[in-house]
């Protein structure tokens, strides 16, 4: 069968997808992103979330992660391939739905179109770490399952496969279970007889129960499931109170809608034209966009751009029905042929023109790459200082033995290849505004765990700002008794010929002096 161009069009989506994020793929992972690098890595290795290692949400983009990391090892540059495909498979997933569900191939292709040069735009702040790029995944598969035939009219099997989809979706982000309650009521809105919405209803929510009692099956069987209500309650729950007090909610929310505004500037008018266009047949669509801004809104008191990716989609469609307004009104009112070139022309740029930025990423780039130097690793370790750490821990530790870390970077441990001493990144404590017998209750568990193991390495991060993160004096007396310092890492002592402003990231590599300790212990 030949391959008609003009008929699959859809199909290049995915390379321009790659070739929008090449850029991203030259930086390294960031804060949160290297972490999630680093628990994939340990899965990859037959670790368990929660029991094994800290982990606060959900695992299951953890675990997609995984999987290419157990055949290919712990290269950085994997969680940044595999959200790139994610994002490539949505902006497909985007194209079909919206082909069935308006028969219009071409309204299909702008939606995906703009999706892809956007997502690529909203994901920088997470730097290699948006989960929100995985929910969008699992909820435009979710409306594929119902969208592919007349979805006022589903089978038993089309909602089962809809509910096991959002149950995906909750496993990478515990807080899609409002979606549960939001799709919940959309079933309503479906058959015409109340026996079938009962039936409907009760095979959605069957799907989403098979596959969280299926996560709860894997915790009850590895023997995590305490160690997972204990972190939900422990650690989740302040999280959450912390983002959520009045004030800081509201403040972090307007700085989110602030930054909506401004990335989408060039598409307002359009989504404006678009929401007029809107009927009873986008009503799966509408849904999506409730759930989505709820999620939003709720986690959106850090202000993180990323956190509205999974609106995005809602965006891009409404945005592509504005310019399908547009031309329809071009067509039929103007006769003159230059008139709707012009317009045809400045309706294009009004997409591409946030693309184009995204493509280059210019004062983004410019700004990361005055902080990073090509390191003497791969293209993705191009972080000096961070190579530099990993490359001596690498050095100075076998695969079986275990650094303690104190610091913001968590990205170093996937990058040295190393496990670490403590189940929980301090990182994530002391940016919480928890009392502070709490945090001095964490940083005593920190210098607890280092006298009972007696870790070969012992690894500072000096210049955390905040001083909840700074690292104890108990600690540097405890190091200065028992360790020797190894290495210094930063501005201060390392030197780049020809190069100047790189990152201020400083560190202290401390090796224990005592011959006895030098053994080293297992996890």
């Amino acid at each position: 069968m030949r391959f008609k161009f003009k008929e699959n069009y859809h199909l290049f989506i995915p390379g321009l997808v790659f070739f929008i994020r090449l850029p991203q793929m030259l930086l390294p992972l960031r804060n949160d992103a290297g972490f999630y690098g680093y628990t994939s890595w340990l899965i990859s290795l037959g670790e368990v979330p929660y029991r094994d290692f800290f982990l606060s949400r959900t695992p299951l983009m953890q675990m997609i992660n995984a999987v290419p990391m157990w055949f290919l090892g712990s290269s950085v540059i994997i969680p940044l391939v595999m959200e790139t495909c994610i994002v490539a498979i949505s902006c497909l997933l985007i194209f079909y739905n919206i082909k069935y569900l308006s028969k219009d191939y071409w309204l299909g292709i702008t939606s995906s179109i703009v999706y892809a040069l956007y997502a690529s735009k909203y994901s920088i702040s997470a730097g290699g770490g948006a989960t929100e790029n995985y929910v969008v995944f699992f909820y435009m598969l979710a409306l594929f399952f119902i969208l592919k035939n007349d979805w006022t009219k589903p089978t038993i099997s089309t909602s089962i496969l809809f509910g096991l989809s959002i149950g995906c979706a909750v496993l990478v982000r515990q807080i899609g279970i409002i979606s549960i309650v939001v799709w919940s009521l959309f079933w309503f809105f479906t058959p015409d007889f109340k026996a079938v919405r009962v039936r409907i209803l009760a095979s959605y929510l069957t799907g989403v129960f098979v596959v969280i009692m299926i996560f709860f099956t894997y915790l009850f069987m590895t023997d995590s499931i305490s160690h997972f209500f204990s972190i939900q309650l422990d650690f989740s729950t302040k999280y959450f109170a912390t983002g959520f007090k009045g004030e800081g909610w509201l403040t972090g929310n307007l700085h989110l809608v602030a930054m909506l505004l401004r990335h989408t500037v060039p598409l307002t008018p359009l989504i404006f034209v678009g929401f007029f266009q809107l009927d009873r047949k986008w009503i799966p669509i509408i849904f999506f966009g409730i759930a989505g801004i709820m999620e939003t809104f709720i986690l959106g008191s850090t202000g993180f751009l990323h956190y509205a990716i999974i609106i995005l989609p809602l965006i891009s469609i409404l945005a592509a029905l504005g310019i399908r307004t547009i031309y329809i009104w071009a067509v039929q009112n103007n006769r003159n042929q230059r008139k709707k070139i012009l317009i045809g022309f400045f309706t294009l740029l009004l997409i591409l023109q946030p693309g184009l930025i995204t493509v280059s990423q210019i004062s983004y780039l410019k700004k990361r790459i005055s902080q990073d130097v090509l390191g003497e690793g791969s293209f993705m370790e191009n972080n000096f200082v961070l190579y530099k750490v990993s490359r001596d821990l690498r050095g100075q530790l076998s695969k079986d033995e275990f650094f303690a870390f104190w610091g913001a970077k968590l990205i170093i441990p996937i990058l040295a290849q190393r496990h670490r001493l403590q189940q929980t990144p301090e990182f994530y404590w002391f940016k919480l505004n928890i009392p502070k017998d709490m945090l001095d209750l964490k940083r005593s568990q920190f210098v607890a765990a280092i006298n009972k193991e007696n870790p070969k390495i012992v690894l500072l991060q000096t210049n955390l700002k905040r001083e909840s993160a700074k690292p104890p004096e108990i600690l540097i007396e405890l190091l200065s008794q028992r360790y020797e310092l190894f290495g210094t890492y930063g501005p201060s002592s390392i030197s780049v010929s020809g190069f100047s402003g790189y990152n201020s990231d400083s560190y202290q590599l401390w090796r224990l002096n005592n011959e006895k300790y030098l053994r080293g212990r297992k996890r």
